[in-house]
């Protein structure tokens, strides 16, 4: 968390006008409009007992959020069709969850191109071990 990313809190005490905090309001989050499993995921700091909104902070979070949507760009990945999904999980050992990754990381549309594919480029884009695929591949041409 960089000093500019520090939330700013008004000190109880009379003696100090502000200090920094340990975490962004729930109010102040949804002021930014970030849903709040977004800022957790963007590792946003939040304090939940605080219940205060400062300007400065929800202009902090715009501006942070606006950054990480810059460096996100469009490389948010497509949405897989359900036919593709249940085609890929009639082979045995890959559940939804893994047809997902295989359709959305590695382009994967069919049985027929999981049989075809490349293991060392599947393992790279997906992450999965190269002695998985192969099983996935050896259990798919139905050996």
């Amino acid at each position: 968390m960089t000093e500019k990313f520090i939330p700013i809190v008004k000190s109880p005490s009379w003696k100090h006008g502000t200090r920094k905090g340990k975490g962004f309001s729930i109010g102040e989050i949804k002021a930014a409009e970030i849903d709040i499993s977004m800022a957790v995921k963007l590792g946003i700091p939040i304090d939940k007992r605080r219940k205060t909104v400062h300007e400065e902070n929800v202009e902090t979070l715009k501006n942070y959020y606006r950054e990480f949507a810059k460096e996100l760009g469009t490389t948010s990945l497509p949405k897989v069709d359900k036919k593709i999904i249940e085609e890929l999980t009639k082979v045995p050992g890959i559940n939804i969850h893994v047809a997902r990754i295989l359709a959305k990381k590695a382009s994967i549309s069919s049985i027929e191109d999981l049989i075809n594919s490349d293991i060392n480029e599947l393992s790279k884009k997906t992450g999965y071990s190269k002695n998985r695929i192969k099983k996935w591949i050896s259990a798919a041409k139905g050996e």
